[in-house]
Parts: structure tokens; C-alpha cells; sequence
């Protein structure tokens, strides 16, 4: 009697799950050319960049089903939304959200997903983020475990402290500013 319980119990929690799964994945409904043709795929993209994914991944998930149906579904299009959220995942104003929340950013990605020198700009908001990581404006200490965060508050707060920031010398030679150190003068 304990047995089938049990197995009773398993299969309801795992029914639960599934329907839980799919509803947040998306999954489910039956991949029609109709609802490849509804996909926004610049949308997708710029989703995939901006939360650091890699590039590619929901693209090549939906690709083969809906090239089956007959919808078009170009890469080109998924690649340039890709592009555009990949410079927010990347940006000083990221990485200074990402300093208030003290997230470890090897972790989240940014080290392994940006260019260097884009990932240099991340870390430099990071590390002003991380000076406001206990203001009571921007974090509310909910227990041990949970903070609440004010994005209200914190997403302008980025966009001033990444302004004010000077550019770093590598940052001023990829926009062509940089100036070339004086030469010594001969004796």
C-alpha cells in the first residue's frame, strides 16, 4: 500500500512539473509554420544577448522544426537582435547592476560571452556597483539569504556613475581618441 502511494505521489508531483516546464519554456503546442511565422526572431535574439546566452541556442532549437513546416526563419535577422543585446549584457551599466547585487560575474558569464574590452568596461561598472551593494535606496535586506532590489533606482544610478567614468587609455584607442605618449627629447 506505501509503495503505490508513493508511486502515486511521483507521478503527480512529476505531471505538475512538466506542465510547469512547458509552460515556461514555451513548449508544448505543436510547431505549425503559423506560429514560426508569428516568432519574432530579431526579439529572440536580442533576449538570448541580453541575458548572456549562447549565441545561437534558441535559434538552433526552433530551426529545424519550422524550416520543416516551410516558414521562413533567417539567421541574419536572429543575429542582429543578438548583437544589439549583447552590447546591454556587456556594458558598464550591467556590470554596475550586477556590482549593487554582488553577483559573481565568472559565474553569470560575462567573462566567457563579452570581448575583452567590452568585458573590461562590464568590470568597471561592477566595481562601482559593487560600493552601493548595501544602500538602503537601492537593496532591501529581505533575510540572510534574500535582498530585494530597487531597479527604479539602480538603473539611473548606473547610467550616471558609467557617464562620469573616465575612458581607460584602450577604450580611447578603439574610438580612435587616444593621444600617443611624447616621444623623450634628444640631449
Amino acid at each position: 500500500m506505501k509503495v503505490r502511494v508513493l508511486l502515486l505521489g511521483a507521478g503527480l508531483m512529476l505531471t505538475g512539473c512538466a506542465s510547469t516546464v512547458s509552460n515556461f519554456l514555451g513548449i508544448g503546442a505543436p510547431v505549425t509554420a503559423e506560429r514560426c511565422r508569428s516568432m519574432d526572431l530579431e526579439k529572440m535574439g536580442y533576449e538570448d544577448g541580453k541575458t548572456g546566452q549562447r549565441q545561437g541556442e534558441k535559434y538552433e532549437f526552433w530551426m529545424k522544426d519550422c524550416r520543416a513546416t516551410g516558414a521562413p526563419f533567417e539567421r541574419s535577422v536572429y543575429d542582429k537582435g543578438y548583437a544589439e543585446g549583447i552590447k546591454y549584457y556587456c556594458s558598464c551599466e550591467a556590470g554596475f547592476a550586477s556590482g549593487v547585487r554582488d553577483e559573481y560575474t565568472e559565474i553569470k558569464g560575462q567573462y566567457f560571452t563579452c570581448p575583452r574590452k567590452e568585458y573590461n568596461v562590464f568590470m568597471r561598472g561592477h566595481e562601482a556597483g559593487k560600493k552601493y551593494k548595501e544602500d538602503p535606496t537601492m537593496v532591501k535586506k529581505i533575510n540572510h539569504y534574500k535582498n530585494e532590489y530597487f531597479d527604479d533606482v539602480i538603473n539611473p544610478k548606473a547610467i550616471e556613475e558609467c557617464k562620469a567614468m573616465p575612458p581607460q587609455a584602450e577604450e580611447k584607442k578603439a574610438a580612435g581618441t587616444a593621444t600617443e605618449p611624447e616621444k623623450p627629447k634628444a640631449p
